[in-house]
């Protein structure tokens, strides 16, 4: 009897370690198919690696679609009206109509040369939070200096209050900076002037940078969160009163900036998003970095995507992280969601044409010779 159980235990362990091969073997080869398909991933050659474009800001734009929004956006600073948003609109709420939470009201793309400001509105998972949100700093806009002096007068007109240097605030606070400019902002080098979005061209040229505000002694860590996680090209300095800034560049002439003040210590952060694009290598690189020490994040008001793996987010193209932390101390510095796509997004079709034609062009001479 004995015998026979000893058998019986053995074949168990068996089969056990069966299934334990086939798991692992599993996991690999999901492992190794991931990897290849991250090969695969489209890179452009930018002057500051690894982030190629900074493609939107999203702003949510409280209960409901007003005109004063409807005439700041489309008529004063005469941003283009996205196509796409519709379709964007019906696909979330039918993930959320899936998942059983409150669907979104509406939602407007509006676009200034290469760059979109996303406006959700009537979000009811923001009911009793933040249906409006205002970005800790300011938008920075690019414009044609021609166009400067008749924009002003637009912003006058309109109720806006515009400072000698160019700035003011739109709706719910948010704060605008325009600057001179002669060409729009994107992942490639040369004349953009045939490159838009959909819904055409626009007078502005597009969103330079974002500024924001940050707590006292914090700009270092995050030059050193981007260096750490992401590789990216970072410059920290300090003002004569010696306050911080961080500046993380971004494509060709694009950037983040993170600037020190008691404002970034006591502002309480409400959800709003920047969206921006990386190359192939450091798609993956940097889910697998962040992943690691768990800052990958998950934003409930967008249940049809998760990044538990890095299969999943190769299979979305995108990933989110919400935490800035220093990668030294580990201690959490700043709050702000960003949306991390790669070249294969369908975001980024509206550019597909002309990346691929750079690629073209790239690519070496065939010096083969038919016998």
């Amino acid at each position: 009897l004995q015998s026979s159980c000893h058998v019986a235990i053995a074949r168990a362990m068996i089969h056990c370690w069966r299934i334990v091969w086939c798991l692992l073997g599993a996991a690999a080869l999901a492992a190794e198919a991931a990897q290849e398909e991250a090969v695969s991933l489209p890179s452009i050659g930018v002057a500051f690696e690894p982030f190629v474009w900074l493609e939107h800001v999203n702003l949510n734009s409280g209960h409901e679609w007003s005109e004063t929004l409807e005439a700041f956006w489309f008529e004063v600073l005469r941003f283009g009206r996205d196509p796409r948003a519709p379709a964007v609109l019906n696909l979330t709420n039918a993930a959320r109509g899936s998942a059983a939470v409150g669907k979104l009201g509406g939602l407007r793309w509006a676009n200034v040369g290469l760059q979109q400001a996303h406006l959700p509105f009537g979000d009811e998972l923001e009911i009793g939070r933040h249906p409006s949100q205002t970005l800790r700093g300011e938008i920075v806009l690019a414009w044609p200096p021609a166009k400067i002096p008749a924009l002003r007068n637009r912003l006058a007109t309109h109720g806006y209050d515009v400072q000698k240097d160019d700035r003011f605030r739109g709706p719910f606070g948010n704060r605008f900076a325009v600057e001179a400019a002669s060409t729009k902002f994107g992942p490639f080098v040369g004349d953009l002037k045939d490159a838009s979005l959909p819904g055409g061209d626009t007078e502005g040229l597009g969103i330079r940078a974002l500024r924001f505000d940050v707590g006292p002694s914090t700009a270092s860590s995050i030059c050193a969160f981007y260096d750490v996680f992401f590789r990216a090209a970072t410059e920290t300095s300090s003002s004569e009163g010696g306050q911080g800034r961080c500046v993380v560049r971004v494509g060709h002439s694009q950037s983040l900036e993170f600037h020190e003040s008691p404002e970034g210590h006591t502002t309480p952060y409400d959800g709003h998003h920047v969206a921006l694009y990386v190359n192939g290598p450091a798609f993956v690189e940097t889910y697998e970095r962040l992943d690691q020490s768990n800052l990958v994040y998950f934003n409930p008001r967008f249940p049809q995507f998760r990044y538990d793996t890095l299969d999943d987010a190769l299979r979305f193209n995108e990933f989110r992280l919400l935490d800035i932390i220093d990668p030294h101390s580990g201690r959490h510095v700043y709050q702000l969601e960003h949306e991390i796509r790669n070249l294969r997004h369908h975001g980024f079709d509206p550019l597909r044409h002309r990346l691929q034609l750079q690629q073209q062009e790239e690519e070496p001479p065939d010096l083969r010779t038919d016998l």
